[in-house]
């Protein structure tokens, strides 16, 4: 049976919730390791060393997602890779989802931006048994030609892992993996039917508009090479779902 190696980038800002995770994972039979990119070792909390599939990898400094997923994805042992966010807590059942959907087609998988639950501050953690409440009865595939769906949790054969520009420090490596898969002409798909649930995004610590505008010269530098009409078009509706203005994605 193919196994799955969980990578998690994190600097413990939303432990209630990656406590959670972290214990179904521990007793998922389809998770042979939780990788967890410490990228903030001051404040581990002690809780952590009880997960005996968990291995920490300890940073001097933050690599943040794109590059705590060049760090951790050749070291997994797994068959099959998945990068989970710290604030994310997931329908179990997906895990076995993965394992028994993905074949040598398929590029990216990631759950569908209509299955995120977004909790306020002030509610209480959903639990996996209220997502596996939620559960669709026939889960499915929805292929997909542009970037539309949620990179807080996505899975992908090691095989198949580009890694990522040093350009991208904080942001949009999940569409840099996407758009790489789909020019190798594999399926990049979402997963419809699984819930997850979320505070929002914990660790970010600037917008991906900010990002952006601060150094535009690199991102057309790195996504130039997937110029075509079809990107053009798939990266247009991408960045408007994000509140950006579309004139601003023209790759001159």
């Amino acid at each position: 049976m193919k196994s799955i190696s969980v990578v998690i980038p994190t600097i413990w800002l939303c432990n209630s919730y990656l406590a959670e995770s972290l214990y179904f994972l521990e007793r998922n039979k389809y998770v042979c390791e939780i990788l967890i990119v410490n990228n903030d070792p001051r404040n581990t909390p002690p809780w952590v060393h009880q997960f005996t599939k968990v291995k920490l990898l300890d940073q001097e400094e933050n690599l943040y997602f794109n590059g705590s997923a060049n760090l951790a994805f050749p070291l997994c042992r797994g068959g099959l890779c998945c990068i989970l966010n710290d604030d994310i807590i997931a329908d179990p059942q997906i895990f076995r989802f993965a394992i028994n959907n993905y074949t040598d087609a398929s590029g990216l998988l990631s759950v569908s931006r209509d299955y995120v639950m977004t909790t306020s501050p002030n509610s209480p953690m959903p639990s996996t048994i209220t997502l596996s409440d939620k559960r669709d009865s026939n889960p499915k595939l929805q292929e997909l030609s542009f970037f539309n769906f949620v990179g807080v949790l996505m899975f992908l054969d090691k095989g198949k892992f580009t890694k990522i520009p040093s350009q991208l420090v904080h942001h949009l490596g999940d569409l840099f993996i996407f758009e790489s898969l789909y020019q190798h002409g594999l399926q990049n798909s979402a997963i419809e039917g699984f819930h997850l649930a979320t505070p929002g995004s914990a660790s970010q610590t600037e917008s991906v508009t900010e990002v952006i505008h601060e150094d535009w010269g690199s991102f057309q530098e790195v996504f130039k090479p997937f110029r075509s009409s079809n990107f053009n078009s798939r990266s247009v509706e991408y960045f408007a779902s994000r509140g950006l203005r579309n004139s601003f994605f023209r790759l001159e």
